[in-house]
């Protein structure tokens, strides 16, 4: 596997944390945080203005259906789940 074009070594029962679209091509387990209903900030906005993505609401986060999402992955059986996301700031 390979992130920021750096070779990352798995071992066998390592799992994945899957941050971005599509799925990796691996044997391992995968846990995914990939699509903008998991990030309950989205469409909030942040410190510096910058406004991204739909406003999405506790009923589409809970609406989600994670087999739907992955069904056309080859190896959609890998995915544990998804991990639902808040990023927040620290203004000083």
């Amino acid at each position: 596997m390979y992130w920021m074009n750096a070779a990352i070594h798995l071992e066998s029962d390592d799992i994945v944390h899957w941050w971005g679209g599509g799925m990796p091509e691996v044997k391992n387990q995968i846990v995914i945080s990939n699509y903008g209903p998991f990030y309950i900030d989205m469409g909030v906005g942040n410190y510096f203005g910058f406004n991204y993505g739909t406003y999405v609401t506790w009923l589409d986060l809970y609406n989600q259906n994670i087999g739907k999402i992955v069904a056309n992955y080859s190896n959609k059986q890998n995915v544990l789940g998804a991990e639902v996301t808040l990023w927040s700031e620290i203004s000083n």
